[in-house]
């Protein structure tokens, strides 16, 4: 059973506009057409490095010296952190006092981690660069007495839970008078 009439399969006729996908086609390829690709003047723009803080609650385990975890987090993610708050118990803690002639001294015990802050810097794109690191303790002791210094050791006695900011690029700003 075939079909005398030439447009049996809905081609468009000339002249006629059918909505094809994209645009509007008029049948004939030499019509008007969107031009492919990418805009005339457009160039290949580096995509801008990613300058904004994020804020993330970390959760550190028990039984883990909390100093180099958040060094290891840092390192594995390639990222710099701030610590701006802490809270949890802690079992051991070493402490110095900056600026003072007086030993680090140790406390193991059950400690209350009241204040932790700190900053742990990496420089990801400098082969061999040292990091930097400084944090700040503020401990409460069972018999109600707070304790504080630089710790070089803490040691989590079950969850610790951080509050912090993690960011990529590390830019030192220097302000003039």
């Amino acid at each position: 059973m075939a079909n005398n009439n030439e447009n049996s399969l809905n081609l468009p006729v000339s002249g006629e506009m059918i909505k094809a996908a994209g645009g509007w086609f008029n049948g004939n390829t030499t019509g008007n057409l969107r031009p492919r690709g990418r805009p005339r003047g457009s160039k290949n723009k580096p995509k801008e490095e990613d300058m904004t803080m994020k804020p993330v609650t970390l959760v550190v385990p028990n039984g883990v010296n909390i100093m180099e975890w958040v060094a290891g987090f840092a390192h594995s993610n390639k990222v710099c952190i701030t610590v701006v708050g802490g809270c949890g118990m802690v079992s051991l803690a070493i402490l110095t006092k900056l600026g003072s002639q007086v030993p680090p001294q140790e406390y193991k015990e059950h400690l209350n981690l009241i204040i932790f802050s700190g900053t742990h810097i990496i420089f990801p794109s400098i082969e061999g660069s040292v990091p930097i690191t400084f944090f700040n303790a503020l401990l409460g002791r069972v018999n109600g007495a707070v304790i504080g210094g630089t710790p070089s050791i803490l040691f989590s006695m079950g969850e610790v839970r951080l509050s912090a900011f993690v960011f990529q690029n590390p830019a030192v700003f220097q302000i003039k008078p």
